[in-house]
């Protein structure tokens, strides 16, 4: 088999450059939004709570829970890694661990092997710990009605954007086509007639949602910082976006004896970040029907 392996040529190397590495960044913000709404979701079907985040009730438990929290998302990441290693050794390849910095930018975690697979068992590979954590964290999440565990569920699946987009790739490609780890990328091997299929519609569809929450985010977040200032220039008493005590609430400004108070609604902010990435896609994917 190893002869056969070598004896295919380099179809095409997939590396990382800075403008890949800024839409992972949008497009697994966006991810990790959406992925929210959908744990919160299940876990209010499952354990039937309404209410659920970090307690507040001093500051001691404040610092406690937020600790707890992103505790728990590096044990999620190293999982992830872990899993990667173990299909990897289950198709009988060598692992190695690593940290490192693409492009000065964008900090990860890797597993990488030099052993060659081909096309499905690389999609394996890269799917596993998508797949498993999801399953497992969320059985977990509703047995436990551990609602601590909805942000990183969705961080994983965030910091998954990279085995999406590499599976995506390689989907394009027929199945007999032999992929080779390259840490911040992938070499596929194949026959001259092995080309890529062209990108589909429903797929770029998804990667500009994506893109377009995590955009629209950062710019739902940047508008409540900046709209205090104005309110408070324009002298008004109070200021509410969106349908209070709902889904749709996403800020309330009311002022006060010491100036303004403000309020940012979480899920209301994701929700209507995803709306915008939705919209954004809607308008920027070619041929959309």
């Amino acid at each position: 088999m190893s002869s056969r392996l070598d004896s295919q040529r380099l179809l095409t190397e997939f590396t990382l450059t800075r403008r890949v590495i800024i839409e992972w960044m949008g497009i697994g913000t966006g991810m990790t939004l959406i992925a929210t709404v959908v744990f919160a979701t299940v876990y209010t079907l499952g354990t039937g709570q309404t209410e659920f985040g970090f307690r507040m009730d001093d500051a001691e438990s404040g610092i406690i829970e937020f600790v707890l929290a992103f505790l728990l998302i590096f044990v999620v990441l190293i999982i992830h890694e872990a899993i990667h290693a173990a299909v990897v050794s289950w198709y009988g390849g060598d692992v190695s661990f690593g940290v490192g910095c693409a492009q000065r930018v964008l900090p990860y975690l890797y597993v990488t092997t030099t052993q060659r697979l081909d096309r499905n068992q690389f999609i394996v590979v890269a799917l596993a710990p998508f797949v498993a954590i999801t399953v497992v964290g969320v059985a977990i999440m509703i047995v436990l009605d551990a609602a601590i565990l909805i942000l990183p569920l969705a961080v994983n699946v965030g910091g998954a954007v990279g085995d999406l987009w590499m599976v995506g790739i390689l989907l394009r490609y027929p199945s007999h086509v032999v992929v080779e780890d390259a840490v911040t990328g992938i070499k596929i091997h194949g026959s001259d007639t092995d080309g890529p299929l062209p990108a589909t519609t429903a797929w770029t569809f998804l990667k500009q949602t994506a893109l377009g929450s995590g955009v629209g985010f950062g710019l739902l977040l940047l508008v409540g910082l900046i709209t205090p200032l104005l309110l408070e220039g324009l002298g008004l008493q109070s200021f509410t976006v969106g349908v209070p005590d709902s889904p749709w609430s996403v800020y309330a400004f009311e002022r006060t004896a010491s100036g303004f108070e403000t309020s940012i609604k979480p899920i209301g902010v994701i929700t209507i970040s995803i709306l915008l990435g939705g919209l954004y896609a809607f308008v920027t994917t070619p041929r959309f029907p």
